[in-house]
């Protein structure tokens, strides 16, 4: 996040956050003990969605770094597409809309 341009106050915020996350699991009326939580996000969480985000536009720039390929359509070049909602195809017409990618 901090390649990203994330301040580090906020990055902090969000590891004391998910620091030392403890759950317990209720099958067939029985409560497990105790354990920790090392990986995902909070369910429910309004950050969770964000986050989210912020992963996969990681590794779309990761993955994209020094990347030389695309794809044609209709005389424009694409080079990624994040969200499937950004291209709607009307026939043999594509159309595409200015998204936030």
């Amino acid at each position: 996040m901090m390649d990203m341009g994330y301040p580090l106050h906020l990055i902090d915020l969000l590891a004391k956050l998910y620091r030392k996350q403890l759950a317990k699991v209720k099958v067939a009326e029985t409560l497990s003990e105790w354990f920790c939580i090392k990986k995902g996000v909070r369910q429910g969480c309004v950050l969770s969605p964000y986050l989210f985000n912020i992963l996969a536009e990681m590794v779309m720039r990761e993955t994209l770094d020094r990347f030389q390929g695309g794809l044609q359509i209709g005389g424009l070049i694409l080079t990624n597409l994040r969200y499937a909602e950004l291209v709607s195809q009307r026939g043999s017409e594509y159309i595409f809309r200015q998204g936030t990618t």
